[in-house]
Order: C-alpha cells, then structure tokens, then sequence
C-alpha cells in the first residue's frame, strides 16, 4: 500500500521477463505473441506515470538483441513491428547507411564498409560491400 502506483502495474511489470525468455526460446507463433503483447505495452506506456513507463521499458530492453536478432529472419509483419518496438526502447541505437559516394576514388577499391564505435565499447562493423 506504500507504493499504489506500482500496484496497478506491477503484474505487467513482473510479466516482462517472462514475455522476454518467450521471445527468445519460444516458437513463431509464441514470438508473434509476445510481439504483440510488447506493442499493447508499450502503447500504454504514454498513459500510465511517467516512472512506471520508463521502468517497464528498462525492463523490456532486455529484448533488444533478441529482436534484432529475429528480424533478420523473420517475416516483414514481424519486422515491422519489431522495428517499431526498438525505436522506443531505451539502449537501443539504429543506424541506418543509406549511401556512399566516390569511395573508389577515395579508398583505392569498392569493398566499403561502416565502423561504429560509441563510447570505450567495442566497435561494430557492417558487411563488406563490393
């Protein structure tokens, strides 16, 4: 009773780890699910206090490598949400190359490719591309 804005949430709140170890070991149909579940969340996350929305998506970050990792083979339904999803979770930074120019010009070949690095953490390297 100290806490009755937790209380409201709390079984959404408690649900989330358990709707992340689905998504990550769970079949198509139990990660379609899950999906959903997360969007319908992340939906109420805008109406409920502010500190019980950024909680649940702490919280819900830990899907991000699991999303990431299903986008790449899973349908575009699925892709489209997910992506939708990992645009408002917290951690989670997409970056997107759209294009090069005169890379032969400038780097002698055309096997380019995009180095990120953020912060002291490791860096990240795109696909070769010829």
């Amino acid at each position: 009773m100290n806490f009755p804005k937790l209380h409201t949430s709390e079984a959404a709140t408690l649900c989330i780890p358990h709707l992340v170890g689905a998504l990550k070991s769970g079949g198509e149909a139990a990660q379609d699910s899950v999906l959903d579940t997360f969007c319908l969340l992340r939906q109420s996350w805008s109406t409920m206090p502010i500190d019980i929305a950024k909680s649940q998506a702490m919280i819900a970050a830990e899907a991000i490598p699991i999303l990431q990792m299903l986008m790449k083979t899973c349908p575009p339904s699925f892709h489209e949400r997910a992506d939708t999803l990992l645009h408002c979770l917290p951690g989670c930074l997409t970056v997107t190359i759209k294009r090069g120019n005169n890379l032969r010009q400038t780097m002698g070949s055309t096997n380019a490719f995009c180095r990120l690095t953020i912060g002291n953490g490791p860096p990240k390297q795109t696909k070769v591309h010829c």
